[in-house]
Parts: C-alpha cells; structure tokens; sequence
C-alpha cells in the first residue's frame, strides 16, 4: 500500500528515542537528589547522574544520523536528545557546583592552616617525667608583663630548640625536635595568630590548653585534631605539638639528657582524681534547666531553642551537632559506666565547658528517633562549631540549616536524653 504523504507510517527511530529518555532521566531523579542529598547523591547516583546525559546525547546524535539515512521518523526526539543534555548538565552542576566548590575552598582552608602540617596525636607515653612547668592552665594570662620579641630573639630561640626548621613566618616558626612536629608562636603576637589559624581558640581540656584544627576526611568531612600546647618560662613563646611523649617535652625545654623521671605525690593524685558524686551531674543547674523545659512533645526546633537559650552566655565555650543512626549509648554515674539503650536515629548537641572548680565536662543534649526505612542508612557524623565558624558566628544557626535538622524535624521524637559528665569519662 502508498505510504502517506506526511510519512505517518514510517518506522520510529528507536534510538532517537532511547537518547531522548536517557536524557532526561536525571530530571526525572532530581527530586530524589533534593530529598536525600547525602545517601542518594554522593553515592549511586552521582556518577550515573553525569553519564546519562552523555550517553543520551551520543545515542541522539546517532539516531539522528541513521533516522536521516533510513528515513525514520522521531527526528523530534532526537533534536531533544541533543539540546536537552545541556540544560540538564546545567541544572545538576548548580546543584552540585556550591557543594563541590565550598569544600574545595574548605580543603584549600585547611591545608594553609600552619597547624595542618604537625599531624595528629597518640596517647600519652613517658608520663613519669613531670611536664607541668610548661603547661598552660585555665587561668594563665598570657604575656602578662606585655614583653615584645625581636625577629632576631625569635629567630635564636627557634634554632636553640629545633632540630630542623621548615617553615618561618612573622609570627611562627615550624619545624621537628625528636622526630616530633613542634610549632613555636610569639606570645605578643598570639591573638593575631589564633585569629588566622585557629577559630576556637585555646580548649582547656583536664585543666591545661591544648588546641585544635579540622583536617580533610572522607566524604568531604571536616575532622577534627588535637595538638598540645605548652609555655615557655619566659612567656614570650608558645609551643604547639603533635608530641605527647613527657620524656621529650621535657628535653625540648631542658636539654637532652637534662631530665629526670619524677612521680606525683600520692595527696596531688588523689586530689585530682577524685570522682564526683552523682548528685553533683544531676542536680547541675543547666541539666535541671535543660529537663524541666524539653521533652518529647515538643518540636525539633523548639528543643533546639531551649538548648540555645541555655547557652546564651556561653557563646566560648565549644559546641557540636552529632547525627546519624549508630547504637546510642547513655552515661549512668551510679555505676559510672555507659549503659547501651539500642540503635536509633540520634540528634545530639554537646556542649564542652569549663566549670567553676576548673575541671572540663560535657553536657549533651540527645534527641533519639526510631530507625525506619528512611534513615537506617544515614552515617555517623560530627560537626563542630570551628568547621562552620566562617558562614555561622552562633553555632545554634548552623544547627537550625543543617541537613540533619531539615530531616529530623519532620519526624516523630521517640526519646529524649540530657546527661553531663566529667570530661575524663567521654
């Protein structure tokens, strides 16, 4: 039979076809993207998501070609399959593109930060040799009696500690002592200093500052390090470690082969050890507080701005936002044990401060979901407030725009949790 003047009866091109649907795949996923952003798009679905369009626009381009030869209708599609590539590259690089961005310029941040180069460090090893002459308490007042250090006094020190220098600047010296990375910063110039390294400051944590920074982990997260911080007996120069051998401390101070172990009388160590009872944690004025005007009724949000309301005169202290589904354990202080309660979806803000009788605790504030389908998957994560500091001066905004928060607010709250502990039980 004579084929139809507008070749109605022409055969489809299947592969103009194909090209169009491959390409407009992703588009169709896109909302999947926007509802689990981190399961969905950084696993599966992100290469896939680059490779469709790609593959759609080649297959377009070849079914266009071979329509035009055989004379195939579905031209149509194969037109779409070309132009649309581009618009759906286009729409997934402005999803993706401030993700990928920020956290390059948050690697590019870290890796400039002069504490980057000195490592992380291992438990404390040689802790008979006596390190306390060089530590830095909670209420040591630096450069008290305002001394200023010469380039070339700066300059002789460093060279009298160091082994080997690799790095100088206006206001620090880097190099290794013992194998160890040791960091030499000018106390008149310190302020200057944390102000470009560091956006937590100085952390007493047992009493003595040590000091931290964020370094690049998998999946783009932030984690966070802790270096050792001593003083100098002149006060004119601050020593930041990744060292936490006391033998070595003590001979970066006095000399190699100066040191002798010394033990801490029996009455230092039981002063300092000495437990609280468990009525000091529960009856701690912010844990009644905190219990008496949150619980499980209530709204994500609401719980969020009763903890923020709490600290409100505390902006110094460190914070953080811990989420994801893992076991939940909780502190018991009647038999001074973590005691497991089982595997939930967990939304805990933890507070580090440092309490009028100089010791360091932890008040966490956990708020427990039931796991579903929706978040059996989601990793464990913490954040700190030092790794959002540029974006979030008050560190309960970040808690508001987190991802966590947009999905834990739209579930139901199984549970609540407010416990404080000693810092020597986390």
């Amino acid at each position: 039979m004579e084929k139809s003047m507008g070749g109605s009866n022409k055969e489809l091109s299947k592969l103009c076809l194909a090209g169009f649907i491959l390409t407009i795949l992703p588009l169709l996923l896109l909302p999947l993207y926007l509802m689990f952003p981190r399961n969905f798009l950084l696993g599966k679905a992100l290469p896939v998501s680059f490779l469709v369009p790609i593959l759609g626009f080649i297959v377009s381009i070849v079914g266009l070609i071979t329509a035009g030869i055989k004379g195939k209708r579905g031209k149509g599609f194969g037109i779409a399959g070309v132009v649309l590539p581009s618009l759906a590259v286009t729409v997934i690089a402005l999803i993706l593109g401030p993700f990928f961005i920020g956290n390059a310029r948050t690697a590019t941040r870290l890796a400039e930060n002069e504490m980057y180069p000195l490592g992380y460090m291992l438990e404390p090893t040689n802790t008979e040799y006596d390190v306390s002459p060089y530590r830095i308490p909670g209420e040591y007042v630096f450069n008290s009696n305002d001394l200023s250090v010469s380039e070339t006094e700066f300059e002789g020190y460093a060279e009298s500690k160091l082994q080997t220098i690799d790095n100088k600047t206006e206001l620090s010296i880097r190099g290794t002592f013992q194998d160890y990375n040791f960091l030499i910063v000018r106390s008149d110039m310190r302020e200057k200093w944390l102000e470009e390294n560091s956006y937590s400051g100085f952390q007493y944590y047992d009493g003595y500052a040590s000091i931290s920074y964020g370094r690049q982990g998998r999946e783009w997260m932030t984690i966070p390090e802790t270096l050792a911080v001593y003083i100098d007996p002149s006060d004119k120069f601050i020593i930041i470690t990744n060292c936490n051998d006391y033998k070595i401390i003590a001979e970066f101070f006095e000399g190699i082969g100066e040191v002798e172990p010394t033990e801490a009388t029996t009455e230092e160590t039981t002063e300092t050890e000495a437990p609280k009872p468990p009525e000091f944690y529960e009856e701690y004025e912010t844990v009644v507080y905190l219990r008496e005007n949150i619980n499980e009724n209530m709204s994500l949000l609401d719980i969020i701005n009763v903890v923020d309301e709490s600290c409100k005169d505390t902006r110094d202290d460190m914070y953080s936002l811990e989420f994801g589904t893992y076991n939940y354990s909780t502190y018991d202080h009647y038999s001074g044990e973590y005691v497991e309660v089982g595997e939930y979806y967990c939304f805990c803000i933890e507070r580090w401060f440092r309490a009028e009788d100089g010791n360091t605790y932890i008040l966490r504030v956990n708020v427990l979901y039931d796991v579903n389908s929706t978040n059996k998957d989601n990793k464990h994560v913490k954040m700190h407030d030092y790794q959002v500091a540029d974006n979030f001066p008050n560190f309960f905004d970040y808690v508001r725009k987190s991802y966590a928060y947009d999905y834990a607010s739209t579930e139901d709250i199984a549970r609540i949790d407010i416990y404080m502990i000693d810092s020597d039980s986390y």
